[in-house]
């Protein structure tokens, strides 16, 4: 039995419940592959900070113990692209939703995921510059969109659809059907078969198995 060592990741206390998401998708992958989990790291930090003091702990034990690390997602590695080249270039990753994914891809996808939230950071600078134009005085609790409405509006919605049960439970299958190599109108059409149902409670279609998997894969 080979043995690797498991990084979970989420940007704030509130998005707990994808760290249990993605043990489970961890631990399963490995149960199948029979992967020995030595060690396990968890960690509540932004992927974009140069600190991420499990990660580094987990690094220094792959030296030591010559065995790969498995994350769930490369977004769930870091956010950082150089500090994610690094660790690609340098040691043996494994990332249950594609594991046989190239070098050139990871970096590609490392790359993908810093410039998404350099983008998500200048939207949400728009809509504060907007309000203020407008004559929305930002901060004044009088006011009837403040500036940390508007800013956390996008990551509380999030939460409330990560929370929710039909979510988690049908996002257990895809990610299954995911491994299996089925396409996003396939997974659909087996999450309905199997009576799974929407956070809407409606059926479920490609679009939104797209924007599941980004739910709990891309923060």
């Amino acid at each position: 039995m080979s043995k690797a060592i498991a990084y979970y990741r989420v940007s704030k206390p509130s998005q707990k419940h994808s760290l249990s998401v993605q043990k489970e998708l961890v631990r399963d992958y490995c149960n199948k592959n029979k992967i020995e989990l030595i060690f396990e790291f968890e960690e509540i930090t932004s992927g974009e900070k140069k600190k991420q003091l499990e990660l580094e702990k987990a690094l220094k034990l792959l030296e030591v113990n010559n065995c790969p690390i498995i994350c769930t997602t490369i977004d769930r590695l870091t956010r950082d692209y150089l500090f994610g080249k690094h660790i690609c270039e340098n040691y043996d990753t494994i990332f249950v939703f594609s594991p046989t994914m190239p070098l050139e891809t990871k970096l590609e996808l490392l790359h993908f995921g810093e410039k998404e939230k350099q983008l998500i950071s200048q939207r949400t600078k728009l809509v504060l510059s907007s309000l203020k134009k407008r004559g929305v005085k930002l901060g004044n609790p009088n006011a009837k969109v403040t500036d940390e409405m508007r800013a956390n509006s996008i990551t509380s919605r999030r939460n409330d659809a990560q929370l929710n049960e039909n979510n988690s439970k049908a996002y257990k299958l895809v990610c299954l059907l995911l491994s299996r190599g089925k396409n996003f109108s396939e997974i659909a059409r087996e999450l309905n078969d199997n009576g799974y149902l929407t956070s809407r409670n409606k059926h479920w279609q490609a679009i939104q198995v797209q924007r599941l998997i980004k739910l709990y894969g891309v923060r």
